[in-house]
């Protein structure tokens, strides 16, 4: 490689060696009187830097350079102060690098591997299965455990994934999965144990999913569950409220989780003549795909949200001489969660439910449901309009191509029909108001008495008027009576929803 000698600059100053270094321009020396005294710096600070040989690091000097710095810190700060020992601290790892163990067992890395704080960080049920699977593949390699850790091949990883195949499809997914996590961030990345893995060959395999274990609830199985949510948490109204959102927009768990009172409508204001107001709007740190989403209300969830006291007492009306203008948040609840409960709550809640109406636990699969029936009923069979909607990636045909040849046009019209809610129902969720607001943030509640005026809720008892045209009929008899009434009919509630 040819040096870089630099140059000598003349002046009215005088004589001044200069040489460019890493792009740069810089001066060694300072001015000197003669030229004969400039080339005398030139030669010596280029004799110094060829003993150096950082002109030998080619293209690589400056990243080689600021490692050998970096890693001289680090002696220093341990209190070595001799250049020398950076060459024999390098040496010693060369020495004892598990790079360089060839005959390093499977068991002695697996114990490194415990050992280290990333294995430590995770949770006891993650430690087990990768010692499970860990076990699964000493089982199948010749000396077990004591196996050299470089004569696993790919061979392996397949006769152990093929045992795991006979329980099941999910079983050998997972196999794979723990297998390629402990050689590729463990062995490899985090200890730097081994430079290739077996499974460098094996490409990636996606879970597999088992569509028949996945029937979608029917309507009268959907609003079974609905009645009997209501019913048991009528102290707690705001938790059929979520299980309605979520039923009703195909919402991740996730995203519930963090909504708050100013995401309805256009910032907390919903105006009824304005066809876009019903959404909710969810930023895109809550997102699953991490960007800006609107949901849509449709028609039915729009008639729960607007005779459920609970949500309504968190509003204010856009103006207080005509309440069916719109609603907006009122500003001490504007960063208020709605629900706040963590994602698994919506399916814990709904396991308990099921099995008190006799309805079968077969999942959370409301968003399968929303873009199952909600495909037939709302976006007239457009594919693209479903998956804009529920925030799903528009251009696959992943969305719900297992379940939409499944979907009737009559089931999924009677899953949106508001009118399929009966009196019972609607006089026990519109009775639901409460005095305590839950505060998810604070896992508490705050004893909030916010009067509900009596004018507001004379207006909504009848109609309510939106953008398009529509009417939506409220339940009319709260309070008291409606609770008496409610007892009454408490077996209609259950089982007697119109269907």
């Amino acid at each position: 490689m040819k040096q870089n000698k630099g140059g000598i600059l003349k002046s009215s100053r005088g004589y001044l060696f200069r040489i460019t270094v890493e792009g740069k321009q810089k001066s060694v020396g300072g001015w000197q009187r003669t030229r004969k005294e400039a080339v005398a710096v030139q030669k010596n600070f280029l004799e110094g830097r060829e003993k150096s040989g950082v002109d030998s690091f080619d293209v690589y000097s400056t990243a080689l350079v600021r490692s050998a710095k970096d890693a001289f810190n680090i002696l220093q700060e341990a209190g070595i102060d001799d250049p020398r020992h950076l060459v024999d601290a390098t040496r010693l790892y060369l020495k004892q690098s598990p790079v360089g163990q060839t005959k390093m067992t499977f068991n002695e890395a697996f114990d490194k591997m415990e050992d280290c704080d990333r294995f430590e960080e995770l949770s006891d049920k993650h430690k087990d299965a990768y010692r499970r699977y860990a076990r699964y593949l000493a089982e199948q390699v010749p000396n077990g455990w004591k196996t050299p850790l470089n004569e696993i091949t790919t061979d392996h990883i397949l006769a152990t994934k093929d045992a795991c195949s006979k329980t099941s499809r999910n079983e050998a997914f997972k196999c794979q999965k723990h297998l390629s996590y402990i050689f590729d961030a463990f062995f490899k990345n985090e200890l730097r144990l081994v430079e290739i893995t077996p499974f460098d060959r094996i490409p990636a395999v996606r879970k597999p999913k088992d569509i028949e274990k996945k029937e979608l609830y029917t309507p009268e199985e959907a609003f079974r569950i609905f009645a009997y949510a209501v019913n048991a948490e009528q102290k707690r109204p705001w938790r059929p409220l979520g299980l309605f959102i979520k039923a009703y927009t195909g919402m991740h768990s996730e995203e519930l989780a963090n909504i708050t009172f100013d995401m309805f409508g256009k910032s907390g204001e919903i105006r009824f003549e304005e066809s876009d107001a019903f959404e909710i709007n969810i930023p895109a740190e809550y997102m699953k795909s991490r960007q800006l989403h609107s949901y849509p209300i449709p028609v039915v969830l729009r008639k729960l949200l607007m005779s459920s006291p609970w949500f309504l007492k968190h509003f204010n009306s856009i103006d207080p001489k005509n309440f069916l203008m719109g609603i907006k948040v009122k500003s001490q609840f504007k960063d208020r969660k709605l629900w706040g409960y963590t994602s698994r709550k919506v399916s814990d809640w709904m396991k308990d439910w099921c099995s008190s109406c006799d309805v079968e636990w077969r999942g959370n699969l409301f968003r399968h449901m929303v873009a199952s029936y909600g495909y037939k009923e709302l976006w007239n069979e457009n594919l693209s309009k479903t998956q804009e909607a529920i925030g799903h990636s528009i251009g696959t045909d992943t969305t719900f191509k297992h379940y939409k040849s499944k979907v009737t046009g009559a089931s999924a019209k009677k899953y949106y029909n508001p009118d399929n809610f009966t009196e019972a129902f609607m006089n026990v969720w519109s009775s639901m108001e409460g005095e305590e607001v839950y505060r998810p943030d604070k896992h508490e509640f705050d004893t909030v008495k916010i009067k509900y005026v009596d004018k507001v809720r004379k207006e909504l008892n009848n109609t309510l008027a939106f953008g398009v045209g529509e009417r939506l009929m409220i339940g009319s008899k709260t309070g008291k009576k409606a609770t008496k009434k409610t007892k009454k009919a408490k077996s209609k509630l259950l089982f007697g929803m119109g269907l």
